[in-house]
């Protein structure tokens, strides 16, 4: 499984709404699109951190810039040290 598809079964896993992994995109806000609460939001990073043995911190990264799914995958891939899909 890729690093994507892992991102968006997080990311399915804390949102409010129901909805299918393949029905996310990059453009989607994690609020707005797939309702994702403040909560939600640190329990994502959380999962993150700990799936990928990162250290996702206000020092490395703007927590604004992750409102959407790509910003958010490409932080991660970069974290990883993976190139970043298109």
């Amino acid at each position: 499984m890729g690093v994507v598809s892992e991102i968006k079964q997080i990311i399915c896993s804390h949102s409010t709404l129901d909805i299918d992994e393949a029905a996310i995109n990059r453009e989607m806000d994690l609020v707005e699109h797939l309702g994702i609460n403040s909560i939600g939001m640190i329990l994502i990073i959380m999962d993150l951190e700990q799936k990928y043995d990162i250290s996702i911190d206000d020092d490395s990264v703007d927590f604004n810039s992750l409102s959407k799914v790509g910003n958010l995958i490409d932080v991660v891939a970069k974290m990883i040290g993976e190139k970043s899909p298109a």
